[in-house]
């Protein structure tokens, strides 16, 4: 068990001492580093060591993610697949708490790139701050779609049973390092809002149409 505990922190705490040093952003690596500790130990589900060598190539693909100079543009693609892969692991983690249903418009030119990074924090918020504190879990809902030379992004999720201070502080934090990132990039053309609707929590944002 320290072998294995050692080996985590060798390949996560240096993650976390970069995401932070390069992102300013609170991310998920102390449940990533213990759901890796789970899987390794066959715990996180019944069949889990089945499966662990795929869920240890998401992780991988995470954390290489993570490590990513979050000024570069990369294809929305790529954005979307590493945000399915977080979004499966804390699926494993949550069980039937967690629903998702992605909605992504055929309008949205195949080539646009985003900011790296853009999605899995605000995905992150979404389940820390909505799913998680709910008894019964609840839908992420990810729309996707494009309005003339600006793609638009919603992330939706239910509000909290309770609400607490401490956790719409931190939400506040990674969605103000978000905003940031996007008026570096795009400058007044883009922006992002968030609002609460219908029982619902919903973060939009909005950037020019970029193809690689």
């Amino acid at each position: 068990m320290r072998e294995i505990d050692a080996g985590i922190a060798r390949v996560a705490d240096p993650i976390a001492v970069g995401v932070a040093a390069t992102f300013r952003i609170a991310g998920p690596i102390y449940r990533i580093k213990t759901y890796l500790r789970q899987v390794i130990d066959g715990e996180a589900l019944p069949d889990c060591r089945l499966r662990k060598g795929d869920h240890l190539h998401d992780l991988a693909d995470l954390f290489r993610v993570l490590l990513a100079d979050a000024r570069k543009l990369v294809p929305i693609s790529a954005e979307r697949e590493i945000s399915r892969q977080y979004l499966e692991i804390e699926k494993l983690r949550l069980g039937d708490r967690l629903k998702i249903k992605w909605r992504v418009s055929n309008n949205i030119p195949r080539a646009a790139q985003i900011p790296a990074l853009t999605l899995q924090p605000l995905l992150e918020n979404a389940i820390y701050h909505g799913i998680e504190p709910r008894f019964a879990g609840g839908l992420i809902k990810i729309e996707m779609w494009a309005e003339g030379d600006t793609l638009n992004i919603m992330i939706s999720n239910p509000l909290p049973d309770v609400r607490k201070h401490a956790h719409s502080k931190g939400n506040k934090i990674a969605q103000d390092n978000i905003r940031e990132r996007l008026v570096t990039q795009f400058g007044n053309a883009a922006n992002m809002q968030s609002f609460e609707e219908g029982g619902q929590y919903h973060v939009k944002l909005k950037m020019p149409i970029v193809q690689g």
